[in-house]
């Protein structure tokens, strides 16, 4: 319990069963070398492949990464004060279907 306390950096009482999925795969893999995957996902009812899902997704980068950066950047150079419209329109390349629903929604 002290190391789910110290690796999630929340309180001391924490309730293993309010965790978020991704709280739960970062326990169990630092506790995997002193229990069983099976033990551990057990006591945190967290299933097989949702453990493995977010395991594989801490090695996927950020697909929006560089929109992300665009958008910041736009934003702070025009005080803070662009809307999402806005901010859609000057966006270089945004002609990129999928790049524009990323950003209206």
């Amino acid at each position: 319990m002290n190391k789910a306390n110290e690796l999630l950096k929340k309180g001391l009482g924490v309730d293993l069963q309010l965790l978020t999925n991704w709280e739960k795969t970062l326990l169990i893999d630092a506790l995997r070398e002193h229990y069983g995957l099976p033990e551990l996902l057990a006591k945190l009812g967290l299933a097989r492949s949702s453990y493995f899902y977010h395991r594989a997704r801490t090695t996927v980068g950020d697909k929006y990464l560089s929109a992300r950066q665009a958008i910041t950047a736009i934003f702070e150079s025009n005080l803070r004060c662009y809307g999402h419209r806005r901010l859609q329109v000057s966006l270089p390349g945004s002609e990129s279907p999928s790049l524009r629903r990323w950003c209206s929604g």
